[in-house]
């Protein structure tokens, strides 16, 4: 699996995901979604010991927003066995680039996964963090890991709105200017991995009532299929086993972040539609 260093700005190497969504006849992409929270049976991260997940906050509310804003929290979390951890977090605006460095961030265990718990980190700018993702991972004290470019893309957060919202940041570190970014020649700063032709429907019977398998998919800056899991089930596992085989099947173009291609995950979406 190629890793991406120098060629995006020599700074962007590192984790943080949304995933697009392509129908099964069609490949129609839908608006990026955050990345899915592993369940407690487990699965690991492909491309780097941690995953990161960000979501926007209100300084002046003091509240998650439903709405992107300046400033993002972040929570890490690991299947690996340790109890600190020390990362270094990239911001990107639209014009300019941020890094945070968190050090002996303590970790709590549940479920089988490390949790970092809730960061508040600001940056020095009235203008929107639109991706955000890890550049580095150190566990444990142990030496830095140095993650493939695995990007999240910023949106609203309206589950935090809701009464069952994440808790608050428990800390709050200010991330410092580190440089700004150059023209983009492919028009767009992220665009999302696809499928790089229409994926064949489901076929078989499986019963008269129309059914949807979801499949989230791990593609490497080659386009090449790193994993795939089903990320919600049928409820027949006929189907399920089917809308793998069709995800293992395809062939992918990779995502691509300041016009550099770049791992990813996203979810294919592949219907039953009964008999």
């Amino acid at each position: 699996m190629r890793k991406v260093g120098a060629g995006v700005l020599a700074l962007l190497v590192a984790v943080g995901a949304g995933f697009g969504v392509v129908g099964a006849a069609t490949p129609g992409w839908a608006t990026p979604q955050s990345t899915p929270t592993p369940s407690a049976g487990g699965w690991h991260n492909p491309f780097c010991p941690a995953t990161l997940r960000a979501d926007p906050w209100d300084t002046a509310a003091g509240a998650w927003s439903d709405r992107p804003q300046a400033n993002a929290i972040v929570a890490i979390h690991t299947y690996e066995a340790a109890r600190l951890l020390d990362a270094d977090v990239v911001l990107v605006t639209a014009s300019s680039a941020y890094r945070a460095k968190l050090r002996k961030v303590a970790l709590t265990r549940k479920g089988g996964v490390g949790w970092s718990g809730p960061i508040l980190i600001t940056i020095p700018s009235t203008q929107a963090v639109r991706y955000v993702f890890l550049d580095t991972v150190a566990l444990g004290g142990g030496a830095p890991y140095q993650c493939p470019t695995w990007v999240q893309v910023m949106q609203a957060c309206h589950a935090c709105t809701q009464p069952n919202r994440p808790r608050s940041p428990t800390a709050t570190i200010a991330a410092r200017f580190d440089q700004a970014l150059p023209p983009l020649t492919c028009g767009k700063p992220y665009i999302q991995a696809r499928a790089l032709h229409a994926l064949s429907p489901l076929t078989g019977f499986y019963g008269f009532r129309p059914r949807t398998a979801k499949v989230e998919v791990f593609i490497d800056s080659d386009g090449l299929l790193v994993k795939a899991r089903v990320w919600k089930s049928s409820g027949i596992k006929g189907i399920d086993y089917a809308a793998l085989g069709v995800a293992e099947a395809a062939r992918y173009v990779p995502a691509r972040f300041l016009c550099t291609p770049v791992v990813s995950n996203y979810l294919v979406v592949l219907d039953y539609t009964g008999r």
